[in-house]
């Protein structure tokens, strides 16, 4: 058990983190999954796709910019939303990273095991000898 993380969140996964609380929420799946690839949207177009008020919807982009996987560019008093990959790559490459360590231990310990239990069942014990 890696007790060490009950304390605190290494400072290294946070930005993982961050992707991953945002991304734990359906409504802002969904905003996501509007926007085609290089695409810019503004408050206006996203609310109008949802059956929520303005507030909600700028309060869940709100939460996807500050996680890094929107991107905003103001035009005056327009705000114009875009995807950014990069951070969303970067926090699944992590864990995909600690999912590849994990087997490679699991697996590691699991062939430890079946030498161990071979190098057992090949150790020759005497038995006792029979008399006819």
């Amino acid at each position: 058990m890696r007790t060490q993380y009950l304390k605190e969140l290494p400072a290294d996964w946070q930005p993982a983190a961050g992707i991953f609380a945002a991304l734990g929420d359906e409504t802002r799946q969904k905003i996501l999954l509007i926007f085609e690839p290089k695409e810019e949207l503004s408050i206006k177009e996203i609310a109008a796709m949802f059956p929520l008020g303005r507030t909600t919807v700028t309060h869940h982009l709100g939460v996807l910019e500050k996680a890094g996987i929107l991107a905003v560019r103001r035009e005056g008093r327009l705000a114009l939303y875009a995807l950014c990959y990069a951070p969303v790559l970067d926090a699944l490459k992590r864990l995909r990273q600690l999912i590849v360590n994990d087997l490679k231990k699991a697996n590691s310990k699991k062939q430890l095991m079946r030498a161990k239990t071979k190098m057992k069942k090949k150790v020759h014990k005497p038995t006792g000898t029979k008399i006819a």
